[in-house]
């Protein structure tokens, strides 16, 4: 019986030993979920940071993009008109009864509301 009891008491102590390396390694993965949660925190807060520093940047460029697209956009609406006005002179000026190939807006309506009175 001495090599038995001998091979239970080294089971014993194996056991033991692979319980507490066991318990060791629940710790140690407990502790690098904790590490891990923080770091994935931390990582969020500074993308939540540049996406915010993004947005003002980008709603920035935009609204200016979009003031000069205005601003842009009015004046060649104003030239166009002025030469619009030049032209139509121009025709007049000739005594000519030369109808322009386009019209604006206010003359389709004029006409509109004369043909629909006779």
């Amino acid at each position: 019986m001495g090599t038995l009891t001998e091979a239970m008491t080294n089971l014993r102590g194996e056991i033991e030993s692979m319980r507490g390396a066991r318990f060791a390694m629940i710790r140690k993965l407990a502790a690098d979920a904790r590490d891990r949660s923080v770091a994935v925190a931390e990582m969020r807060h500074g993308f939540a940071k540049v996406h915010s520093q993004m947005a003002r940047s980008s709603r920035a460029f935009r609204s200016s993009f979009m003031s000069e697209l205005r601003r842009s956009v009015a004046s060649r609406r104003r030239d166009f008109r002025g030469e619009l006005t030049n032209a139509r002179r121009a025709w007049r000026a000739n005594g000519k009864n030369v109808q322009p190939a386009f019209t604006t807006r206010a003359d389709r309506d004029a006409k509109t509301k004369k043909s629909e009175k006779s």
